[in-house]
């Protein structure tokens, strides 16, 4: 039979290496969300952002093609708008009507957030912070704060439901 002080130091070896075993199981066991799909808006039917259209979401790349009105920044009666970012944080820049736009995406804990610097050619700067995710249903769940730099920010959330 062992001494106690080496039975003491198995059981404590043997219940590090349980508790150990239980947490990887859940780290393994928690997925990062696919936002791919066709998405329409739950809620009024006037809600501002209410025309998100196809995502398409790979481990590196998330696309987002919009309907006119969009949380993107189309604007009513434009052209449909792609939008596409890398998911590693690194900066995706686009110009459209001569605003310059950074933005960065990073997926953590389940949640996408993009973040997005925008300078218009008189000098003003627009910030917006986009959190995405999935709800327990599976809806898609985007909170949003957006204002001009020096401004309060406005925010809003929006939910989607999957068509199929």
């Amino acid at each position: 039979m062992p001494r106690p002080g080496v039975l003491l130091s198995r059981i404590r070896v043997a219940f590090a290496s349980l508790l150990i075993g239980i947490l990887w199981a859940g780290l393994a066991g928690a997925q990062t969300p696919n936002f791919s799909g066709r998405w329409e808006p739950v809620g009024s039917p006037d809600a501002p952002d209410s025309n998100l259209t196809l995502i398409t979401h790979t481990t590196d790349r998330l696309s987002i093609r919009d309907s006119c009105v969009s949380i993107r920044g189309g604007h009513y009666g434009g052209p449909r708008m792609l939008s596409v970012y890398k998911m590693d944080g690194s900066e995706n820049r686009s110009t459209r009507m001569d605003v310059e736009s950074v933005a960065t995406a990073t997926m953590k804990d389940g949640r996408l957030t993009i973040v997005t610097v925008s300078k218009y050619p008189d000098g003003r700067i627009y910030d917006t912070t986009e959190v995405w995710s999935l709800d327990s249903a599976g809806d898609l769940v985007i909170e949003t704060w957006d204002g001009l730099r020096g401004v309060a920010p406005n925010s809003r959330k929006q939910v989607y439901r999957k068509r199929i």
